[in-house]
């Protein structure tokens, strides 16, 4: 959702200039009307499904999290890497796809009973199984998706996106109504899947050819290779606490942490996720450039952690009003591990594209390295926080989180050319700025606890003296951040 004007350098041509922008006004339309749509599924799923019957299906989508990092093989960011592509590079990456979500469909299936004894449940078993037909869909459309987005085509991209959302949407609805329990998020997965894969081949002109070329295997394999061995330690990083929650503590407390995680999420998948591919493709058109790439990620991190990082403090401190307001009393559980985890949040927030800044310079080797030693300090956390159950694995996140930001900070200033003390600073300041409005938003809840305010008026006064208070903050200490924010508002979809 930032203009391309964020980005703070001149870009290669008024062509890429205008491509980044439209780039990030599909992203933005995602954001509003795909994924905002997601985020109220997943509320009515709360109201809809008990806590065990969350954990089930997070049981199941732990280990899928992993398969389903080997249907891409990394070389769908080759191809978008790639400074010039053939026939045969095209045609073997999706036929290497292919043979790879089938195969790890088939095995997955066959292990879905070894899933279940790792989780002592064997409920989880079918759901696993049914859940690996996702592999197979999703990788008959991974090729068309890298060329897109190689091309930049965000409108054709998002349009899907948004698409086959509402459609796992639908699904998942249907099946929680019908009263399918877990089978819901299975089938969302699926369903999403399905689509998505289906409206690939529709808006993308590319077709596969009989053809597979070992020199083009050869050629992409290394970038891929290494890419994937890094999307197995990011998966490390991102469901360790998954799998020894659901291990050693039970379905009901991993339930309870994928819901209060999920809540955390919501600020950083709506704003970052969504725009990693359109800043990865922009990136890698400054590759030879390492400072004007530097000023770019600084602009565009400063600008997303300003948003982020107050969103991540705000939750923390009504989290004791979040989450009885809309996702109701029985997951009250789930308070404590919400406060924690979204510290861990404002840290991330503040490493969201560095992997993208890595892969763009063509140096998947050193991002490896260093996804060794944060899937390190992650999961040795992780180990460590179990001791104290759930809120003792969400303060582990938190922990490792800012263990990590500063290694990585230190890292990108490397290689990016910049001191790294410019980019400390800044997260000091947003920081100041964010702990300014939570400190307000503290007050004003002891305030309105007194005077007797029901929780659902309370959460919506709460959000908006934090807004307000945000706002005067960051227009008296940080005026430049208002000003590139409202180009971003300003920014228009045109024809891809």
């Amino acid at each position: 959702m930032f203009a391309a004007d964020a980005l703070g350098v001149e870009l290669d041509s008024s062509d890429l200039r205008g491509k980044v922008r439209r780039g990030f006004g599909w992203k933005l339309l995602t954001v509003f009307f795909g994924q905002g749509s997601q985020a109220a599924v997943a509320i009515l799923l709360a109201h809809l499904l008990l806590p065990r019957e969350f954990g089930l299906a997070g049981m199941a989508t732990a280990f899928s999290g992993l398969v389903l990092i080997f249907s891409d093989l990394g070389l769908g960011l080759a191809l978008v890497q790639r400074k010039t592509l053939t026939e045969d590079d095209r045609s073997t990456v999706f036929w290497i796809n292919v043979a790879a979500g089938a195969l790890l469909t088939l095995l997955a299936a066959a292990l879905s009973p070894v899933v279940a004894a790792f989780f002592h449940n064997s409920r989880v078993m079918p759901l696993f199984a049914v859940l690996c037909t996702s592999f197979l869909l999703t990788s008959l459309g991974q090729t068309q998706a890298a060329l897109l987005t190689r091309e930049m085509s965000f409108r054709s991209l998002e349009l899907r996106t948004i698409a086959a959302t509402l459609t796992g949407a639908v699904a998942a609805l249907a099946f929680a109504l019908g009263g399918f329990g877990p089978w819901a998020i299975i089938a969302q997965v699926v369903c999403t899947s399905g689509a998505s894969t289906l409206l690939l081949w529709t808006v993308s002109p590319w077709r596969p050819r009989l053809v597979f070329s070992r020199d083009s295997f050869r050629a992409l394999g290394s970038f891929g290779f290494k890419t994937l061995l890094i999307r197995m330690l990011l998966y490390v990083n991102l469901n360790g606490d998954n799998l020894l929650i659901g291990r050693y503590i039970g379905s009901a407390a991993l339930g309870v942490y994928s819901v209060a995680y999920n809540v955390m999420l919501l600020p950083s998948s709506r704003i970052t996720s969504p725009l990693r591919d359109v800043l990865y493709a922009a990136f890698v058109r400054l590759q030879h450039d390492p400072r004007r790439l530097g000023e770019a990620w600084l602009r565009v991190n400063n600008l997303a952690g300003s948003l982020l990082v107050p969103a991540f403090l705000g939750i923390a401190v009504v989290a004791p009003d979040l989450v009885p307001a809309v996702l109701g009393g029985r997951w009250h559980a789930a308070v404590p591990v919400l406060e924690v985890l979204s510290l861990g949040g404002a840290a991330g927030s503040l490493q969201a594209f560095n992997g993208q800044v890595y892969q763009a310079l063509g140096l998947p080797g050193l991002f490896l390295r260093f996804m060794c030693f944060a899937a390190a300090v992650t999961f040795g956390a992780f180990v460590v926080g179990l001791q104290w159950g759930v809120v003792g694995v969400a303060a582990s996140f938190s922990i490792s989180r800012t263990i990590v930001l500063v290694a990585n900070t230190v890292q990108m200033s490397r290689l990016i050319e910049m001191s790294m003390w410019r980019a400390f600073r800044s997260y000091v300041a947003i920081a100041a700025r964010g702990g300014a409005m939570a400190a307000g938003v503290l007050v004003a809840r002891r305030g309105l606890l007194d005077v007797g305010l029901g929780v659902g008026p309370r959460l919506v006064v709460l959000i908006l003296t934090g807004v307000c208070i945000y706002a005067l903050v960051t227009m008296l200490a940080a005026p430049e951040i208002v000003r590139e924010l409202r180009t971003t508002l300003r920014t228009r979809i045109a024809p891809a």
